[in-house]
């Protein structure tokens, strides 16, 4: 999957309008990022890239890089 391809699924996750992630934000920034935002990216990961991420991983991430950081080669660009 490409980033932006990516970032357009974390807004649609997140609720957000679409094309608001650029990439570089913290998930803080993005006013959104909670344990239902925690679980939807979990679900995520499994359904559409086939990966089975630890809860407290993606808890303990901080931006969005972050999170494009434990898709590991599943995001490409």
């Amino acid at each position: 999957m490409e980033k932006n391809d990516f970032l357009r699924e974390l807004e649609n996750i997140l609720e957000l309008e679409p094309n608001t992630l650029k990439g570089g934000e913290s998930l803080e920034e993005t006013g959104v990022w909670d344990s239902l935002g925690v679980v939807s990216f979990m679900a995520f990961a499994d359904e559409k890239l086939g990966l089975v991420l630890q809860a407290d991983k993606i808890s303990a991430s901080k931006t969005i890089e972050d999170l494009i950081g434990l898709l590991g080669d599943r995001i490409s660009g």
